[in-house]
C-alpha cells in the first residue's frame, strides 16, 4: 500500500502533525510519502512540488487574488475559497498511490475542485474548521455552516455576491462527486462539529488523533541554562503571532498573568515580539523568540512547571500534546478538544471558558507545589503515551486506509 500525504508545508500545525503520521506510518512498514508546496527537512520522503521561480511567483499570485477577493476583518484571519492551486489529478495518478491524504490545502496550494478527478480514496484530516464551513478556518461564535453560511461576520463585506454561501455550495458540489472519501477529526469535538455541519452531515467523519514521537519529546533534563537559575515558577506561553491573533486569546493570559504575584512567577514566550506586551507588569520575561527546532523547544518545555494554552477555539493542539509528552502540565480553556488531550485537576487544569481569574487559579494550582507538579507531569506523559503512540494512532490510520480500499 502506498499512502500520499498532501499538505502545504512539512513545518508549522497541519505540516507538523502530516509528517509525524507519515513517518509513524513508515515506522509500521507502510510506503509512505508526502508532496508539499514548501519543505524545511532534509527528509527523502518529503517532495516539494512547488519549487521554482514560476511556481513559488504563481503561489504568491494565488494567495493575492484570494486576499483581494476575501478581504477579512482582522489582519490574522484565516478565510480560503480553495479556488487556487496545483491541479493534483495528473500527477496522483502518475505518482501510484493507492490512497491520497489531504492534510492542508490552501493559501494557493492546490486546486480544490480537481479533486473530483481523483480515482482513489481521498482522506481528509481537518486540521481546523475550513472544510465544512463557508471559507473561514475557525468559526468563533458562528453557527451558520450548521444550516447556511451567509453574511459572514468575519469578512468586510460579507453581504457581496454571498460569499460564504458560494463557497458552501462550491465545496458541496466537489464532495458530491467524490466517490471514495473519508473525513478525520483528530478530536472528538472537530468530529462532532463536522457531523453536524451541513456539507459533512451525510459524509463517513471518524476520529482519530494525531501522533508525536515519544523518543524524541519528553523530558531531557537538558534544560535552558538561564530559566534553571530562576527559582520562581516559570510559566510558558507559545503561539506564532504571540499576541495578534485574536483566537489565540492571549488577553486572557495576560490578564490571568497580571493577577498573580510577580515575585513568585517568571513568564517564558515562544514566538514573535511578545514581551513587549508585558512591559507594565513587574514579572521577569524570557522572550525566546520563534522556535523551529524540536530539540530546542523539548528543552524549553522542560525548563517549565506550566504551559497556559488560551486559545478560544482549538482543535488537538501540537503545543498541549508536546508539553504533556515532556511531563509539563497545561492549562487551558475547556473548549473544542482540549478534554481530549487535558484531563482537570490530573494533567493539568480545564479552565472556563474564557474567565482569566480562573486561567490564574489554575496556574495557582497546578504549581501550588512540587509534589503536585511532579504527579501532573507523570499523569501527562502517562496520558500522551496511551492515546497519542506513533504506532497505535499509524494502526488506526492503516485499518481506515485498507477498509476503504476493499471499497474501491
Amino acid at each position: 500500500m502506498k499512502v500520499l500525504h498532501i499538505t502545504g508545508k512539512d513545518y508549522f500545525g497541519a505540516g507538523r502533525a502530516a509528517y509525524r503520521l507519515n513517518k509513524a506510518l513508515q515506522g509500521i512498514g507502510v510506503d509512505s510519502i508526502m508532496w508539499v508546496g514548501d519543505k524545511k527537512s532534509s527528509d527523502d520522503s518529503v517532495i516539494q512540488i512547488q519549487k521554482g521561480f514560476v511556481n513559488k511567483w504563481l503561489k504568491k499570485l494565488y494567495v493575492k487574488i484570494e486576499k483581494k477577493q476575501l478581504k477579512v476583518k482582522e489582519p490574522y484571519v484565516m478565510f480560503s475559497n480553495g479556488q487556487w492551486g496545483i491541479k493534483l489529478s495528473r500527477l496522483v495518478k502518475e505518482s501510484g498511490a493507492d490512497i491520497i491524504h489531504l492534510h492542508w490545502v490552501n493559501r494557493g496550494f492546490i486546486d480544490f475542485a480537481d479533486l473530483k478527478n481523483i480515482e482513489i480514496p481521498i482522506v481528509v484530516t481537518m486540521h481546523d474548521m475550513w472544510h465544512f464551513t463557508g471559507g473561514c478556518h475557525y468559526t468563533r461564535e458562528c453557527l451558520k455552516y450548521i444550516d447556511t453560511c451567509h453574511s459572514c461576520p468575519q469578512l468586510i463585506d460579507s453581504n457581496r455576491a454571498n460569499i460564504s454561501t458560494n463557497i458552501q455550495k462550491y465545496k458541496k458540489d466537489i464532495y458530491e462527486n467524490i466517490s471514495n472519501s473519508t473525513f478525520i477529526g483528530p478530536s472528538t469535538w472537530m468530529k462532532e462539529c463536522a457531523k453536524n455541519s451541513k456539507l459533512l452531515q451525510n459524509m463517513k467523519v471518524v476520529n482519530i488523533p494525531n501522533c508525536i514521537d515519544l523518543e524524541l519529546f519528553k523530558n531531557n533534563n537538558e534544560h535552558i541554562d538561564e530559566l534553571d537559575k530562576c527559582e520562581k515558577k516559570k510559566i510558558l506561553i507559545a503561539a506564532v503571532d504571540v499576541l495578534s491573533d485574536l483566537n489565540k486569546g492571549f488577553r486572557y493570559v495576560y490578564e490571568a498573568i497580571r493577577s498573580l504575584p510577580s515575585d513568585e512567577y517568571a513568564l517564558v514566550i515562544i514566538g514573535s515580539n511578545g514581551s513587549e506586551q508585558f512591559n507594565d507588569i513587574d514579572m521577569e520575561v524570557f522572550n525566546a523568540g520563534y522556535i523551529d527546532n524540536d530539540r530546542l523547544l523539548i528543552n524549553y518545555l522542560s525548563s517549565v512547571d506550566v504551559v497556559v494554552v488560551p486559545s478560544k477555539q482549538e482543535n488537538l493542539s501540537n503545543m498541549i500534546v508536546e508539553s504533556l509528552a515532556c511531563a509539563t502540565p497545561v492549562v487551558c480553556f475547556r473548549i473544542g478538544g482540549n478534554d481530549n488531550m487535558v484531563e482537570h485537576k490530573f494533567n493539568g487544569y480545564l479552565a472556563e471558558p474564557y474567565e482569566s481569574n480562573d486561567l490564574a487559579r489554575g496556574i495557582s494550582w497546578c504549581t501550588g507545589n512540587k509534589e503536585r507538579l511532579l504527579e501532573l507531569g507523570i499523569n501527562g506523559r502517562q496520558k500522551v503515551e496511551k492515546t497519542f503512540s506513533p504506532d497505535n494512532v499509524a494502526q488506526e490510520h492503516l485499518e481506515l486506509y485498507k477498509e476503504m480500499l476493499v471499497k474501491q
